[in-house]
């Protein structure tokens, strides 16, 4: 990976997640206030579009397949930091979202993040196998 690519990928990742904690800061109730079906379809839906997001994005910046694991992390540091941040002061930074769904708002960023990482990492391991 090039110099650039590091900056980027850690930029994009903070833009990518200032538009996210923005949308679920102004909409999330819509989302996470539900139950059955339309909550299945947000943690069916956001994990997957997240996924796709950053693998557009390792392929748009043309990154080796033997460096997504890095490239991932590189998008999701600086998001999880941001995270923790506001889950430590939901009501401060989210002030629409109810009580009752701050479990599964923060359920929902870790099987995000765990999707997006572990895709990445199992494109990794498949590119270090012998042919």
């Amino acid at each position: 990976m090039q110099p650039i690519d590091v900056a980027l990928l850690g930029g994009l990742g903070m833009v990518l997640w200032l538009a996210g904690t923005g949308y679920f800061a102004y909409r999330g109730y819509l989302l996470l206030g539900g139950n059955g079906v339309k909550l299945c379809a947000v943690f069916t839906l956001c994990p997957l579009a997240s996924t796709a997001v950053v693998v557009a994005i390792l392929h748009w910046r043309a990154i080796a397949p033997a460096n997504w694991a890095a490239a991932a992390l590189l998008l999701a540091i600086p998001a999880m930091c941001g995270e923790a941040l506001v889950l430590g002061r939901l009501q401060t930074f989210m002030p629409r979202l109810p009580t009752t769904s701050v479990g599964r708002y923060a359920a929902l960023l870790f099987l995000t993040y765990a999707l997006v990482l572990v895709a990445a990492e199992v494109v990794t391991l498949s590119s270090a196998r012998p042919a």
